[in-house]
């Protein structure tokens, strides 16, 4: 199977997953999300006009002639849905949460000054639906947060 990088995208963004290939003519395409068949998904390219979370997958176009053997070309997607943190504090403890996302992963960054650089105070957590909740104490004074994702 030949792999293409993984196209990674904003949530309600057009995409596009079309590969390149080449063959003797004319060349078929059938695709499909993990192992479900995408029913009348059969052109070289599979368009997206608005995609969302729940379209993050593994997408797996299977390119045939009728020379040679068939060629599975993989085409990961992963849809980026910026979350909303929700902060409380309380005498030095600060709790962090948010909802995450099949197929993402999540780094906590904070700072002290926003002139200084960003700090990862967490270990990576993997998206699951769930809402994630994080748990630190600063001393006094202020953070500022951010939520990286890949």
């Amino acid at each position: 199977m030949k792999a293409l990088a993984s196209r990674t995208v904003a949530s309600g963004s057009k995409v596009t997953l079309q590969p390149e290939v080449k063959g003797s003519p004319p060349l078929h395409f059938s695709w499909r999300k993990g192992a479900s068949p995408l029913l009348g998904s059969t052109n070289i390219a599979l368009y997206f006009d608005n995609v969302l979370p729940s379209h993050s997958g593994d997408y797996v176009v299977t390119v045939s002639s009728y020379v040679g053997a068939s060629l599975d070309v993989l085409t990961p997607l992963r849809v980026l849905l910026a979350p909303r943190l929700k902060l409380l504090g309380h005498d030095g403890d600060s709790v962090v949460s948010f909802q995450s996302v099949v197929g993402q992963r999540y780094w906590l960054e904070h700072t002290a000054a926003l002139r200084e650089s960003w700090r990862t105070m967490t270990n990576s957590y993997s998206g699951d639906n769930s809402i994630i909740v994080i748990t630190n104490t600063f001393g006094d004074g202020v953070h500022f947060y951010r939520l990286r994702i890949e």
